[in-house]
């Protein structure tokens, strides 16, 4: 799975980062992380391709040279794309149109279809196929009102061709037909959204939506503390998960040994695991090993160093709630808090008289 997502510095121009990522959906873990400005686009040219992999991303990789790079690196590419950006041609050389193709299919919801096509990239011809799946109306109306938005913010107007493909999903493979069937490009592609899902507990479990850095150095620097952190709660999290495994089959061996024959309609399957339950405890553990434990003991002790990091920073403005305990405690020493109002007088003049 290959995608990018973008991290942001504190303040009101800080500079926001894009991490591209590559990962692996059967180990699940990053094989290879770039970070970058946002000048750096979305591009197979960031990772070294593994020849017999296949590399599954949205219509951001969807260009003629990106699929083409993982074609010459003997890898294949499951690709979302767009037909404006992306010129086909069929078997004889002619102009492959996508649209025109669609509404000769007069599919219903649902349907699949595929065709072979052909694209030229840097003098070279390649061949692809192309699947389609029909949506529903309501996920048509879903898409045509986020395309409507994008081209409001853009302030672009959307043409016919863009709001009928609206209706279908285009996903563009170089995985050969007899391999790999247009059912299973659609599976492989809707796989896509657990990197989607990666980048969200990333963000959420470590609480890293917005780098606390201003300089180059130091955002770099902590983007990669961030991934350092998330690889060593990975290999808990893992590890959880096989010892969760191993006990599951301890359990159904002793059901088997207690029950001469069971019924097949009494045989349960293993019971899903929730990812995101699993990281939130190995994350929990690592910050537990990280940060320690605090006795109260050990926190007297230490109470004299800490003193500069319970302290707050020096502030223009007075420490309202240490300024009135003072002058409650000893009006004589303790300075009065500033009038503001008659309401706030006529409170002062009572506590001054009963003191």
């Amino acid at each position: 799975m290959v995608d990018a997502t973008h991290l942001k510095c504190v303040g009101v121009h800080g500079k926001v980062w894009r991490i591209h990522c590559l990962y692996s959906l059967l180990t699940l873990q990053l094989r290879q992380v770039v970070v970058s400005s946002t000048k750096v686009a979305e591009n197979l040219k960031q990772f070294v391709l593994q020849a017999g992999s296949i590399y599954v991303h949205d219509s951001g990789y969807g260009y003629r040279d990106r699929v083409a790079q993982s074609v010459e690196a003997g890898a294949y590419s499951v690709t979302a794309f767009y037909p404006g950006s992306f010129p086909l041609e069929d078997e004889a050389g002619k102009p492959f149109e996508v649209v025109k193709w669609l509404k000769q299919q007069r599919a219903r919801a649902g349907r699949i279809c595929s065709a072979s096509v052909f694209f030229w990239s840097g003098g070279k011809r390649f061949e692809a196929r192309v699947v389609a799946l029909r949506r529903t109306q309501e996920q048509t109306r879903q898409m045509c009102r986020r395309k409507k938005k994008k081209a409001d913010q853009h302030q672009r107007k959307l043409q016919g061709d863009c709001l009928y493909l609206a209706g279908w999903l285009l996903v563009l493979t170089t995985l050969p037909a007899a391999d790999c069937s247009a059912q299973e490009v659609l599976s492989l592609y809707r796989a896509r959204w657990h990197i989607e899902l990666l980048f969200k507990r990333i963000k959420q479990l470590l609480n890293q939506h917005c780098l606390r850095a201003q300089t180059q150095e130091t955002a770099v620097a902590t983007v990669y503390a961030i991934l350092v952190s998330w690889l060593l709660q990975q290999e808990v999290a893992l590890e959880m998960r096989a010892i969760l495994k191993e006990m599951y089959l301890l359990l159904e061996e002793e059901k088997k040994m207690m029950i001469e024959e069971v019924p097949q309609q009494q045989c349960h399957e293993e019971p899903a695991l929730s990812e995101w339950q699993l990281q939130a405890l190995s994350v929990d553990l690592l910050r537990q090993q990280v940060q320690g434990v605090w006795s109260r003991q050990r926190l007297l002790s230490c109470l004299p160093k800490l003193r500069r990091h319970l302290g707050e920073r020096r502030r223009k403005r007075s420490h309202h709630w240490q300024q009135v305990s003072q002058w409650l405690v000893d009006p004589g020493r303790g300075r009065p808090p500033k009038v503001v109002d008659q309401g706030t007088a006529a409170v002062y003049a009572r506590s001054t008289a009963l003191a």
